[in-house]
């Protein structure tokens, strides 16, 4: 007798037909496998269970991708993101039934915000067994819908399966992932044997369009400019107003990057970045620099990109209302971060920013600077003052770091030359904030990233090896938190296991907690929000067979980070730093600044 609420199950089909299925279902993976190539697949992050072993088995037997294998879903999704973003293909993570799925929600959800096309394929329990008190059963269809651009469901196992559907539902599939910018989830229902499947031989199996579909490629939106922003951008040339442009967190892009610079070359308004926007025109924003500098309102404002870190520099946008603001974006979102946005132009932005090159170049070939502004500064300086100001604030800044007592701050301003030419990752929280308002050059990093999609902790680590995976050619840099690291132990779970340089700030927990002005008068901030944990990272690295070393003061991280640059394969330089230090070195980097 049993309790519980159990309902009688859906009766399942007679042995008969399961017996005839395994060649159906044999034939609808082996397809599976050629679909996901067809459409751009060239990575698949596996992760372990006997319900998936069909999906697992087809992909690595299939011999059309290479494989990667994670222990824990929540790493390994995160590795492929990683891998996402360093190849901009999509990138396939396998996962089995149940709670499986649900690790996966913040890798699906950071890919939602940074818009890479991440696929997770989920094996599933035949329709008729949620609610029966089986193990490894939730309701997986549409679980991770609110972060998805699409779901779908494929059931090779059940009679109405055919070739033709199930192709067309892959196509549709991998065309939203790319075309609309993000991930999608497709979940397989599948009946057991899970193992015996029967060999089928590739040359077999026939489909008439297999081979003559090209690798998909994320599509370039190209449309005229928007007659409002036309209007709104030819105003501010007529009239010489101020003119920013604003580059939001992006991967390199070597096009748009040439754009930029030819925007500048014009002498035409601000063209403003943080350093993940990873493009070398334009002005770099100093977060203190947008705290203490008075600042007139631009008239016109063209963003595009992911988010800003700059706080000041948003405070400063939504307290100025006084502007337009266009937006471009390739999904057309509105997204009105300042609380002033007057439209969306859907485009890429390499288009879109060469469109209006063009537009101001014609202007400017027929306005000459002496015309344009006859008894006034010529506003093509604008962007020269304003780089200037910049400037002059860094110079002042780099004088004082040599002042700081041994702390965060202090420690990355030695990292620094150590990543020229190098991929870099970093944590979230301060460390991501500390590393940005270093005032020195940072073009020479190969690409900076950091997972500012929604801003977590969580799988940073993972995501820097699925990148490193992709580009196994580079030296890849991560710079984390001591929690944030622990926060990811399962990334060392991951295999293959690339050769990261791994540098922990070991600063005693969430050290951000203790610089807010809210928390850090709290009497309970250590124990509730900076939530210290005694780590002894020596320890944590043997267990997972990588060398460590310490830096206690210069001297130490100085030799640590020779140590570390020249070790072949993984290495960890745990650098340790006290909370009372931290708050002097941001006193002194604070204090007097103002203009």
């Amino acid at each position: 007798m049993s309790w519980g609420g159990f309902l009688p199950m859906r009766k399942l089909k007679n042995n008969e037909f399961i017996q005839t299925s395994y060649q159906v279902k044999s034939i609808a993976l082996l397809q599976m496998s050629q679909w996901l190539s067809r459409n751009g697949v060239r990575h698949v992050v596996l992760c372990p269970g006997s319900r998936s072993a069909p999906l697992t088995l087809a992909i690595a037997r299939s011999g059309l991708m290479k494989i990667f294998t994670g222990v824990d879903e929540r790493s390994a999704g995160f590795a492929g993101l990683g891998l996402a973003l360093g190849t901009q293909r999509p990138v396939v993570v396998v996962c089995t039934s149940g709670t499986a799925l649900l690790n996966l929600g913040p890798a699906v959800a950071e890919a939602f915000y940074l818009r890479l096309p991440l696929v997770i394929l989920s094996a599933d329990r035949p329709a008729g067994y949620e609610g029966q008190q089986r193990g490894q059963v939730i309701r997986q269809d549409g679980v991770l819908d609110h972060h998805l651009r699409a779901f779908f469901r494929w059931a090779p196992d059940e009679p109405a399966w055919d070739v033709s559907s199930s192709e067309k539902l892959f196509d549709q599939a991998f065309a939203t992932a790319m075309n609309e910018c993000g991930p999608i989830h497709i979940n397989v229902p599948l009946c057991e044997p899970l193992y015996e499947n029967q060999e089928i031989v590739q040359t077999q199996i026939h489909s008439p369009s297999m081979g003559n579909k090209m690798t998909l490629k994320q599509r370039q939106i190209k449309s005229s400019i928007v007659s409002n922003l036309q209007g709104d951008l030819m105003n501010a040339l007529e009239t010489g107003k101020k003119i920013w442009f604003l580059a939001g967190m992006n991967r390199p892009d070597e096009g748009l990057r040439n754009i930029l610079q030819d925007l500048q070359n014009l002498g035409v308004g601000c063209i403003w970045h943080e350093d993940l926007a990873n493009i070398k025109a334009g002005i770099p924003i100093r977060d203190e620099w947008f705290r203490t500098s008075p600042l007139d309102v631009p008239s016109l404002l063209i963003s595009w990109g992911g988010p800003l870190v700059s706080k000041h520099l948003q405070l400063f946008l939504r307290h100025n209302p006084h502007f337009k603001h266009w937006r471009i974006d390739p999904r057309g979102d509105c997204i009105d971060t300042y609380n002033r946005l007057d439209g969306v132009w859907k485009s890429s932005p390499e288009l879109a920013l060469k469109s209006i090159h063009n537009i101001i170049q014609k202007f400017v070939q027929k306005n000459p600077l002496t015309t344009r502004f006859p008894s006034d500064k010529p506003k093509s300086a604008l962007n020269a003052l304003a780089l200037k100001s910049v400037v002059d604030f860094d110079q002042k800044m780099r004088i004082r770091y040599p002042n700081l007592p041994f702390s965060d701050a202090l420690a990355l301003s030695v990292v620094l030359p150590y990543l020229k030419y190098c991929r870099v990752h970093l944590g979230n929280s301060s460390l991501v904030r500390k590393f940005l308002a270093l005032p020195w050059d940072k073009s020479e990093i190969k690409s900076i990233h950091c997972n500012r999609g929604t801003s977590g902790i969580e799988g940073s680590v993972s995501t820097a090896i699925g990148e490193a995976w992709a580009h196994p050619e580079d030296s890849l840099w991560i710079l984390n938190g001591d929690l944030a690291t622990a926060y990811d132990a399962g990334a060392w779970m991951l295999e293959p296991r690339p050769s990261v340089k791994m540098v922990i700030l070991n600063n005693g927990g969430g050290d951000i907690f203790r610089e807010l002005p809210g928390s850090s008068i709290q009497p309970e901030c250590e124990q509730l929000f900076a939530t210290p944990r005694s780590i002894q990272w020596s320890s944590w690295c043997q267990g997972y067979g990588r060398p460590h070393r310490l830096a206690t003061d210069l001297d130490s991280l100085r030799e640590g980070l020779n140590w570390l640059s020249a070790l072949e394969g993984t290495g960890f330089l745990e650098i340790l730093t006290h909370p009372s230090p931290n708050r002097q070195a941001e006193k002194i980097l604070r204090e007097g600044i103002e203009s």
